[in-house]
């Protein structure tokens, strides 16, 4: 199996047949597929993110030829493929299940319209073909298409007929079904069925257009359709109605903080890179600021949005300013994770802050070399020294024995901090993330859906933020507000209250329940005083960016190597360092180290917490490898 795909998020590795990849760029150029996981990450989500799934595959055939090419590859390759239209459903019935085993086939290029004939009242379109476009050209003739609904500026024809849509014009003009003369559709096998007749008179056997019209894309996929036209109406009346009492609405308090929320976003935006940012009370959970770049102005949206702007809100290309990265980011987290790490190591009584291991600058395993950044040497540090100058190699270690000693201990630690699962923030569409284990790849492995088992190597990996870890800058500030609070775990809330008109509350919002870990005081106190020294002594790696700044900050850099995407930078900052009141995430996609880019933004969110301005508001960049 040459052709092995990461799936995003940590899902299986898709095993393809030697050649897939080369044979399917043959068939259907660059354009006509992606293995790339910004690109696939939307066709995986349903769009208000309550079905989530995971795919390797990205499929964007141009045409009903090269449909036909591409499932029939994918039918010898014993391949599954779940097609796609516009994705505008709320059941998740157009995005592929969390295997990661299925390819995701958009018709999003096949959008011509082949014919439109106002004699016959007949309009010939793609499947890829969005519903306003079509009801756009018939109106051009004068001619009406009634199929009408929510979603007509994005959904597709082909999803309305696969679904059998019914609209607000259903009473007068039918469902979907009613609606269609003809249909061209590609088999699972790759082959073609022509049935895109225009009769509206046909007696010549079988209607098997009814087999494919509501049939979800099982039996085949819709490329092509023949579409009844009507005459336009000469004349829309509109009721109003009246009500004899009007009273304002009720109002939704938030703890959102407008100097912060504002100096947040323009943090972010002030890199030009995609990123994200959560401010919380590590002591309530009261999420204080939140925001991701690149965003987009909602009132696009109260008027109905076309097709193109949808698209561009959507497109990876572009950022996709409608995900949420601070909810919904799926990164490794660099050495932001070495509190994890450390809490783990202390709790599970691997070590004691006092314990000192040495850091040579490397550590190798299994003919596996493992360097610091920077390829820095440390020499002996114990676990304030390690945090305050973010010793890889002494992570590295603190991995490594946990991984000899068993018992998942860092990923147990991870999960109980909030890790890999959601958090229970008032806000749709929050990505749960992966903390891998040895029984997750080990299961991946025997069904051949990794390409190995787990080794030491993982679990080093993970202790310092690495390898197959998937967290958002949510969970980090959840878990940097467990240590910081003493070990209560908070649910993340926005909404407040209800309100009336006038102020009067109506209903105080109880988030959910907090937990309680069982952490102890010394483990606090070790990892609060290396994050103090992180941020205010000499070697710490972030000292530089928070030099003259009057609140003391206890925080962490990070560094997530991520490829060819480039190094992502992260922050996550406690203060004040004495008695926290606000828990600030930060991260920028293609940002560098930690204290180059995501480190200067938290100082720009605390100074606005903090009403600091001025030049303390704005520290200067650092330059830790880290």
């Amino acid at each position: 199996m040459a052709d092995a795909l990461p799936s995003a998020a940590g899902a299986p590795s898709l095993a393809l047949p030697d050649g897939f990849l080369a044979e399917l760029d043959r068939r259907v150029g660059a354009r006509g597929w992606s293995v790339d996981p910004e690109r696939i990450g939307p066709h995986a989500a349903e769009q208000w993110g309550t079905a989530r799934g995971r795919s390797a595959l990205l499929l964007r055939p141009a045409s009903t030829r090269e449909v036909a090419l591409v499932l029939e590859l994918c039918h010898a390759a014993d391949l599954p493929v779940v097609p796609q239209g516009g994705n505008t459903g709320l059941v998740g019935a157009g995005v592929p299940d969390r295997s990661g085993r299925l390819a995701v086939l958009s018709l999003g290029r096949l959008n011509r319209i082949r014919a439109l004939d106002p004699l016959n009242d007949t309009i010939t379109v793609e499947a890829g073909c969005v519903l306003e476009t079509v009801q756009e050209a018939a109106a051009e003739v004068n001619r009406l298409f009634p199929l009408a609904l929510g979603a007509q500026g994005s959904c597709q024809i082909g999803g309305n007929l696969s679904s059998n849509a019914g609209g607000v014009n259903v009473l007068r003009y039918g469902m979907a079904r009613a609606l269609v003369l003809g249909l061209e559709v590609v088999l699972p096998d790759g082959r073609v069925w022509d049935g895109l007749s225009r009769l509206r008179k046909d007696n010549t056997g079988y209607d098997l257009k009814h087999l494919f019209i509501g049939a979800e894309g099982t039996l085949g996929i819709v490329t092509g359709v023949v579409l009844k036209l009507f005459p336009k109406p000469r004349d829309i009346q509109t009721a109003f109605l009246a009500v004899r009492d009007p009273r304002a609405g009720k109002r939704l308090r938030l703890s959102i903080d407008f100097d912060v929320q504002k100096a947040g976003q323009a943090a972010l935006e002030g890199y030009g890179l995609p990123g994200a940012f959560v401010a919380m009370d590590p002591r309530s959970g009261e999420v204080i600021g939140l925001g991701s770049n690149p965003s987009y102005d909602p009132n696009v949206f109260a008027k109905g949005v076309s097709p193109s702007v949808y698209k561009r809100l959507q497109d990876p290309d572009n950022g996709a300013p409608l995900a949420n990265r601070a909810t919904q980011g799926l990164y490794p987290t660099g050495s932001t994770f070495k509190l994890i790490t450390a809490v783990a190591g202390l709790e599970s009584g691997l070590l004691t802050p006092a314990t000192v291991l040495f850091d040579g600058g490397s550590l190798t395993v299994g003919g596996v070399t493992f360097k610091n950044a920077g390829n820095v040497s440390h020499g002996a540090v114990a676990l304030p020294r390690a945090l305050q100058v973010s010793s890889d190699v002494y992570f590295y270690r603190v991995g490594l024995m946990a991984d000899q000693k068993g018992g998942d201990i860092i990923q147990k630690w991870a999960g109980r901090l909030g890790l890999g699962t959601g958090t229970g923030i008032d806000l749709p569409g929050e990505g749960a993330g992966l903390v891998p284990t040895p029984e997750w790849r080990n299961r991946l492995f025997r069904r051949k859906l990794t390409d190995r088992p787990w080794t030491p190597g993982d679990n080093i990996n993970l202790a310092v933020g690495q390898g197959d870890l998937q967290a958002n800058p949510l969970q980090m500030a959840l878990a940097y507000s467990a240590v910081a609070n003493g070990g209560r775990i908070v649910t993340p809330h926005i909404g407040m209250r209800v309100e009336d008109s006038s102020g009067r509350i109506l209903q105080q919002i109880e988030p959910g329940a907090k937990r309680r870990l069982n952490l102890s005081s010394s483990t606090r106190t070790a990892i609060m005083q290396g994050l103090r020294a992180a941020a205010n002594d000499a070697g710490g790696t972030s000292t530089p960016v928070f030099e003259g700044f009057p609140i003391t900050v206890a925080g962490k850099t990070g560094t997530a190597e991520r490829g060819a995407q480039g190094d992502q930078s992260w922050y996550v900052a406690a203060a004040p360092f004495d008695d926290p009141r606000v828990v600030v995430a930060t991260t920028i996609e293609r940002g560098g180290f930690g204290a180059e880019a995501a480190a200067p933004a938290a100082r720009r969110i605390l100074a606005a917490y903090f009403g600091i301005k001025g030049k303390k508001a704005i520290g200067t960049a650092g330059q830790a490898p880290d």
